[in-house]
């Protein structure tokens, strides 16, 4: 398959246009006011952004890594905060949708967290995005709840290590 590794300053105009090429998807939740190139500016600062680049080197998949205060305090949560990052910003370019690679960048994000010895993994979905909803069911998360942040209904899904 295509190779994934950590983005670089280089990779952020790309970046952003695969975030804002994604923003009619059924279910996403963003849009101009997220993500912006400031968060991913500060993803690639912390050297937690991870792309898959195809056989032309263009971007197709990004996943990123952090501790978002704001999702860290959700009681919805069985593992401690403190030994877990949350998975965010999942991204696969239109193209390419249907073929596992969601699975593939988170599964490349938890054995990142695993060898950073966490003990786990937080992400939040949208309860609308029936995409990633599948997607994301193979890979062994519970579902812990639903909450209310950043004005939208999520659902919060957690996996020890």
């Amino acid at each position: 398959m295509y190779p994934i590794t950590t983005a670089t300053k280089k990779d952020l105009t790309e970046l952003m246009e695969l975030y804002r090429s994604l923003f009619d998807t059924p279910g996403c939740t963003w849009s101009d006011d997220y993500p912006t190139e400031d968060i991913i500016a500060a993803d690639l600062l912390a050297e937690h952004l991870f792309c898959m680049k195809n056989e032309k080197g263009k971007i197709i998949a990004a996943v990123s890594i952090e501790n978002d205060p704001a999702v860290a305090c959700l009681t919805n949560w069985t593992i401690p905060s403190e030994t877990v990052m949350e998975i965010s910003r999942v991204a696969v370019h239109k193209d390419y949708h249907g073929n596992g690679f969601a699975r593939m960048m988170i599964s490349y994000a938890m054995d990142y967290l695993k060898q950073q010895h966490y003990d786990g993994a937080h992400f939040l979905v949208s309860q609308h995005n029936l995409r990633a909803l599948m997607s994301y069911a193979p890979l062994g998360f519970t579902c812990c709840g639903h909450s209310h942040l950043f004005d939208q209904d999520w659902y919060c899904y957690e996996k020890r290590f």
